[in-house]
């Protein structure tokens, strides 16, 4: 009975030996487009299908296919890629052109020839791990941050609608306070215009009092008419007549208008109670006015969209910088964006938040969108896309303009990062260090 199970053992074994030994290894061909060759036909068919071949003429010097890609093991291809296997580091293409020039440009040197170049995939491998596993800590860092932020945004939203509502009822107050106030201020003005034509009133009436009695004087005073002259000696002064001007110029003088209200202490008060009035209401508007602003500021906060759990409310009122050889950039999150040159000078706005423009944010909270900046000469107003990435520390890098006007930003913080994509990452660390545990076996 062993001796049956034995001979069919080898029988299997030796059956897939043969399968195998047949499936030509293609030197130069990634493990994917291996997977994907008919080992059961005779030929090779063209990557792009626009020819089939023997396997006896893939990599043997002479281009068969369009695309190159009978052709990954030699540079007799002037489109072919050569895939660099690299345990246990990544696989990678390169130009099948660079084959065999005398510069490694694998790091297992399969590119040249056997001896010529030093394997360093180990090296960079180690490398590459050290620098996942600096990643996922730093991941793994953002996503305690934002649970934080989290935290922050539920009591600092719950605060925003409290003030809300507090400064919403001290508005009312003061505007029903404004409003009796400027009723007081309405009657008391009333008060000092009617007590204003009690006094014109009877100034008028002195007025024509005094005119009155200054045209008995005037008649009483006429010279007597008498043709002779009556005889006077040399210390005996003669009366000259007044002139009509002069005679106009004594009864103005006679007739001034009394200074009334100085002398009026009831109209002196009216106008001092109508004066404090209306510094309370002063008062009162500049108060009210300042709360319409807050309450509208409060508004805005609240209107915005700080992510699916309002992870990104703490970056709200913050801004951060980076600087490149000429400018200095500001992101002020769900704000603005400025550009500022280095060695002095005014800011140049390069796109404000909008609520209603920010489409794409609501869906994936990756891309902020910040539009309307300053018109550019002949060209359109200033924008900036920011593509926010995550980090365990806010951050912003890579000011970028790569059209007229167009500007384009990576801004980093914990507020983007996931769960998921740190068990992602994981996982990527696991894979990486099973695969350099499996080389040096």
């Amino acid at each position: 009975m062993n001796s049956c199970i034995y001979s069919c053992l080898l029988f299997v074994l030796f059956c897939w030996s043969f399968t195998y030994a047949h499936k030509p290894n293609i030197i130069g061909l990634s493990p994917q487009d291996q997977s994907q060759l008919n080992y059961d036909s005779e030929h090779f068919v063209c990557k792009d299908g626009s020819k089939d071949i023997p396997f006896s003429r893939v990599n043997d010097d002479f281009c068969d296919c369009k695309d190159g890609s009978d052709e990954p093991g030699t540079s007799a291809c002037p489109n072919g890629m050569f895939y660099c296997d690299n345990k246990p580091h990544h696989g990678q293409k390169i130009h099948s052109s660079l084959l065999f020039d005398g510069i490694c440009d694998c790091c297992d040197g399969s590119d040249e020839v056997k001896g010529h170049c030093t394997n360093t995939c180990k090296q960079l491998a180690e490398e590459a791990l050290k620098g996942k596993r600096e990643q996922l800590a730093n991941y793994r860092k953002g996503v305690r941050v934002k649970k934080d932020y989290i935290a922050q945004a539920v009591e600092g939203l719950v605060t925003k609608a409290q003030e809300l509502d507090t400064k919403k009822a001290e508005l009312e107050v003061l505007q029903k306070e404004r409003d009796t106030i400027r009723a007081a201020e309405e009657e008391m003005k009333k008060k000092e215009d009617q007590k204003k034509e009690e006094l014109r009133l009877k100034a008028e009436q002195q007025k024509q009092e005094q005119g009155d009695a200054t045209e008995n004087k005037a008649q009483d005073e006429q010279p007597i008419a008498n043709d002779e002259v009556p005889a006077t000696d040399e210390n005996t002064e003669v009366a000259v007549e007044e002139t009509d001007e002069e005679k106009a110029l004594k009864e103005e003088e006679d007739i001034q208008e009394p200074e009334i209200e100085p002398e009026d202490d009831e109209l002196r008060s009216l106008k001092d109670e109508l004066k404090k009035i209306r510094e309370s209401v002063h008062d009162l508007d500049s108060k009210i006015r300042l709360l319409e602003r807050e309450i509208t500021d409060i508004n805005k906060v609240l209107e915005v969209n700080f992510g699916a759990d309002k992870e990104f409310f703490p970056l709200y009122g913050k801004c951060f910088e980076v600087q490149n050889a000429e400018y200095t950039y500001e992101l002020c999150p769900f704000d603005k964006v400025t550009q500022k040159p280095k060695h002095g000078g005014g800011g140049t706005s390069l796109g404000t938040w909008s609520n209603t423009q920010n489409v794409e944010w609501g869906n994936s909270f990756k891309v902020m969108e910040y539009t309307s900046g300053l018109r550019c000469w002949g060209g359109p107003d200033r924008s900036t896309k920011v593509q926010v990435l995550c980090d365990a520390e806010n951050r912003i890098s890579d000011p970028q303009e790569p059209n007229k006007c167009e500007y384009s930003l990576n801004f980093y913080t914990p507020a983007v990062c996931s769960e998921a994509h740190s068990l992602a990452l994981q996982l990527e660390l696991e894979a990486a260090m099973g695969s350099i545990s499996h080389d040096e076996l």
